[in-house]
């Protein structure tokens, strides 16, 4: 703001006539704002702003400018593809007329459409009416549904230039989501894995004189198992 005021004193002063007053002013511009200050050699109005208080007063752009700017392209669009309908109308006339088809009422009769006779003749006879803005009211009845569709497009371009995230990003939190659920989760067994015997208890025995052919009738046994 240092930089505003020292390029304001050193511009000179530049003398204006707006209706019956005369002024005096001067301005310095740059690319962080810009300082004016002008005088009618009774009062003095200065102002200096930077950048995000022009951001801040440009936003009324996004409500009339750009949307206006919309409408007539839009409008300048459909010009164009209404002309070229009466061409293509024009052209199933004559097909008709070389097929031998009449009209049964003369008064239907029209003159081929010749887009640049029709759009000087607009100029002349047209163009004086359609730019009377009057009170402002005919915008507000006639224009609001195409206004509407303008800056519903406007807002919708916006979002797609922005958009919600990075692809990447979400892509990568995603994985990162599945690999620390994968790490959550408790270990099963595997079910592939093949299951060892569990080897069974011999019997107790116990080694008094009485229990000494019980014993040999187990052991017997064990040995015909190994060997059948």
């Amino acid at each position: 703001m240092e930089e505003l005021e020292q390029g304001l004193l050193m511009q000179p002063w530049a003398w204006l006539q707006l209706a019956e007053n005369s002024l005096l002013a001067k301005a310095y511009i740059t690319k962080q704002g810009y300082a004016l200050l002008v005088s009618d050699l009774q009062q003095v109005w200065h102002e200096q702003v930077d950048t995000s208080v022009i951001s801040q007063r440009a936003k009324v752009s996004q409500h009339l400018i750009r949307p206006l700017m919309g409408m007539s392209l839009a409008l300048q669009c459909q010009v164009r593809d209404l002309a070229t309908l009466l061409r293509m109308k024009d052209l199933e006339i004559q097909d008709y007329q070389e097929s031998g088809a009449t009209l049964s009422r003369d008064r239907l009769k029209t003159e081929p459409f010749e887009e640049n006779s029709f759009l000087g003749q607009f100029m002349v006879e047209k163009l004086p009416e359609a730019c009377s803005v009057g009170d402002g009211k005919r915008f507000v009845t006639n224009l609001q549904s195409l206004y509407m569709a303008v800056t519903r497009q406007e807002i919708q371009v916006g979002q797609k230039l922005r958009g919600t995230e990075d692809p990447q990003t979400s892509s990568s939190a995603s994985s990162q989501g599945t690999d620390s659920q994968l790490l959550n989760q408790p270990e099963e067994p595997d079910s592939s894995a093949p299951s060892l015997p569990v080897p069974e208890k011999e019997p107790t025995v116990t080694s008094g004189p009485t229990q000494r052919p019980q014993l040999l009738k187990v052991k017997r046994k064990k040995l015909r198992g190994l060997f059948s």
